[in-house]
């Protein structure tokens, strides 16, 4: 855990000493499908975000750090599924001379998943959660369609959280807008 939080603070503080451009801010946000055994116990969610992505050199890659917040409800049982944390990965955008440019991503993070509901025992019904947070990976790909300084952006990712029995793996489908770069 300690090398991977190492790992984190590095590229936090490297990539903008690197940069020769200005960084770009992102905000985000749409949809979460949950996938294998988070799908057979909760439906689709929402998903938001807001992060910074800095230019590495000259070339088409970039450092991006994200936060995530997401919530999906429980199928047939009250309760949700509620994950939040932030991850930190390179992304690749492929160097065209076009508006729309199509990116690759990927990152490694730390995502609290926290799980509640309602459980009923005789009349009672006693409200259970359950969290922990672990390390987490994704990859993605996505499209940034350039307007002057205003990107917007759509994309899909796929990210595994390690919890205790099983992954926790969804899917955040997300529209965004990114700014601030020259």
């Amino acid at each position: 855990m300690r090398p991977l939080a190492c790992v984190l603070l590095a590229l936090t503080f490297a990539a903008p000493a690197v940069a020769k451009d200005a960084p770009s801010f992102i905000l985000g946000g749409g949809l979460t499908l949950p996938l294998a055994d988070y799908g057979n116990v909760d439906g689709t969610g929402f998903d938001l975000g807001a992060g910074v992505s800095v230019p590495l050199g000259s070339g088409a890659f970039a450092a991006q750090l994200d936060g995530l917040f997401s919530r999906t409800g429980h199928d047939g049982v009250p309760g949700h599924t509620r994950i939040a944390g932030g991850m930190v990965g390179l992304v690749y955008r492929a160097p065209m001379k076009r508006s729309m440019k199509p990116y690759v991503r990927a990152a490694i993070g730390l995502l609290n998943v926290k799980t509640s509901q309602l459980i009923g025992i005789g009349f009672d019904t006693l409200p259970y959660s359950y969290s922990e947070t672990k390390p987490s990976f994704g990859g993605g790909v996505g499209v940034m369609i350039g307007l002057g300084r205003t990107d917007l952006f759509v994309e899909g990712r796929v990210i595994v959280v390690n919890t205790a029995d099983r992954s926790t793996t969804f899917v955040p489908l997300t529209i965004g807008i990114a700014f601030g770069r020259k």
